[in-house]
């Protein structure tokens, strides 16, 4: 179960916007070990550059929306790539649901890409004023603006398009990441578990 008694702050539910971005992502050296040149330059296509200012500010206009704080902090550490733990637990839906890639923004695999979250949103018809982080077309997590606005503070939304479904799995961005920062390095389902929940 996730621990928030090690947080402190108010970010909801008593979490911080500061995460330790080694803690979530894989690092591109263990996720490139052992594979061919090939398959290292794919792979290294889903890290981005050191994130600047400048980089934000366009993927925000380009997006249409404010990037939560909490993301970009954690971008300035580690600007996108894949996840240490794959599944993760929600308690607040008491289910699991895959987290495998966290993109970061500009580069040619981030949210802001030709094939970023605009793209897909207008692939898949997601719901207007949600933007899409990861999954995999028809399921995903998502940013939820529809309540908060695209300046607000967003919550984070896991969406089913074809089954019409939806759930809120975390009050806002620094909750989320504060459960991947956790399961992450306590992972709670083993990764070789039917992926029923996906």
């Amino acid at each position: 179960m996730f621990d928030r008694s090690r947080c402190s702050g108010h970010l909801g539910a008593g979490i911080t916007s500061r995460m330790d971005a080694e803690w979530i992502y894989e690092s591109l050296e263990n996720m490139t070990s052992g594979v061919d040149e090939t398959q290292r330059q794919r792979i290294a296509t889903h890290y981005g550059p050191p994130l600047t200012d400048q980089m934000v500010a366009a993927a925000e206009a380009h997006l249409g929306v404010k990037l939560p704080q909490a993301y970009i902090d954690l971008l300035k550490q580690i600007n996108g790539g894949y996840t240490i733990n794959t599944w993760i637990r929600f308690e607040r839906v008491e289910q699991f649901h895959k987290v495998e890639e966290l993109p970061g923004v500009g580069y040619s695999e981030g949210l802001d890409s030709e094939c970023g979250s605009k793209y897909k949103q207008e692939e898949w018809e997601y719901p207007e004023g949600t933007l899409w982080i990861t999954g995999d077309g028809h399921t995903g997590i998502f940013f939820d603006y529809r309540q908060c606005g695209p300046q607000g503070e967003p919550s984070v939304l896991w969406l089913d398009v074809e089954e019409e479904e939806e759930e809120t799995i975390a009050e806002n961005v620094a909750e989320f990441l504060a459960i991947l920062e956790e399961q992450c390095q306590n992972p709670i389902r083993d990764e070789d578990e039917e992926e029923e929940d996906w």
